[in-house]
């Protein structure tokens, strides 16, 4: 039956994925995401995934901590772990299209047995991941790779550790064993999903676990950036401009008729000074009304203090590293 509903939407699942996955990411400093505080506990390792290039932000300013992470990114992440190795695109199912970002990196590690699919030609890239299904995959990649999967927990310590399915038994006991995971408030949670926060920290220890696997060798592919962050200032910004009108604020005024000052002060003096000294033109004044138009707000500006950037952010390539953190 599930494969039947999922033959039936085929259509709606495709122009789904579509929209969902044309979404461009940003590999970026992490402090310029918003919701990766440095006081928080999934921060090194957000860094480290980000510092790497393994793992990108939903946009410019967003990591999504608690974004669930899908099969197609975990596939993507997969697949830049293991140095975004040369493949080509083979339909392998039918929800996994050309020309998405996790085309290649599924294509690619189907054909390295790392992922499979559903069974029944879906592989589910939009599907929310589980803890089980990505200790599953890593386990796989190390395999692989003939890293040592030697050192193993027990899962069936935990309450849940029943729920853990058949296929995800062995990976599981070895991401115990070698503290990738470490429980979920007392369980094991093995059907529980992933956040974006969680795959970094495990993804994260996982490079770190490299640097000690002998069957590990140093891939200095990785560029080490120094990131110059912008330079601005703030600045008062209209954003409603205030309103208002303009009022005649002027008066009557006594103008001299000889020189044509205003004589308001003492008009009858100005005259005499002015006769006494044989200016006989401005031995009369008239009154006159003179206008003094001033504006008057009727409703002040609304203002907001805004950034203005002078110099753009900008970041160096100073070296390169391998996945495990080892640089030159």
């Amino acid at each position: 039956m599930k494969g039947k509903v999922r033959a039936g939407v085929l259509g709606l699942w495709v122009l789904f994925l579509l929209l969902l996955f044309s979404i461009p990411v940003y590999a970026k400093d992490v402090d310029d995401y918003t919701d990766v505080p440095q006081d928080a506990w999934f921060y090194e390792y957000i860094k480290d995934v980000s510092d790497k290039e393994i793992m990108t932000g939903l946009d410019t300013n967003t990591f999504g901590v608690e974004d669930n992470l899908k099969r197609g990114q975990f596939a993507t992440i997969m697949y830049r772990i293991a140095g975004r190795p040369s493949a080509t695109f083979q339909q392998k199912f039918v929800d996994v299209p050309v020309d998405q970002f996790f085309s290649i990196p599924v294509s690619w590690a189907n054909n390295e047995g790392i992922i499979t699919g559903y069974g029944d030609g879906f592989f589910g890239p939009g599907d929310n991941i589980t803890r089980e299904q990505l200790v599953t995959m890593l386990y796989r990649y190390s395999l692989i790779k003939g890293y040592d999967v030697l050192e193993t927990g027990d899962f069936t310590a935990y309450p849940d550790g029943d729920d853990v399915s058949s296929f995800a038994a062995a990976g599981m006991r070895w991401a115990l064993g070698k503290g990738l995971i470490t429980g979920d408030q007392g369980m094991i949670n093995p059907g529980g999903y992933v956040n974006r926060a969680v795959c970094a920290t495990i993804i994260s220890r996982f490079c770190k676990m490299l640097r000690n696997d002998d069957a590990h060798v140093h891939v200095y592919n990785i560029p080490i950036r120094i990131y110059y962050q912008e330079v601005g200032h703030e600045e008062e910004r209209i954003i409603v401009p205030e309103t208002g009108h303009y009022e005649d604020r002027g008066k009557t005024e006594a103008i001299c008729d000889g020189c044509g000052e205003v004589i308001t002060a003492d008009p009858w003096g100005h005259c005499q000074a002015e006769v006494n000294a044989g200016n006989t033109a401005c031995s009369n004044y008239h009154e006159e009304w003179i206008s003094n138009y001033v504006w008057v707000v009727d409703i002040p500006a609304v203002t907001q203090k805004v950034w203005v950037m002078d110099v753009p952010g900008n970041s160096e390539v100073v070296g390169y590293q391998c996945i495990c953190g080892a640089h030159r």
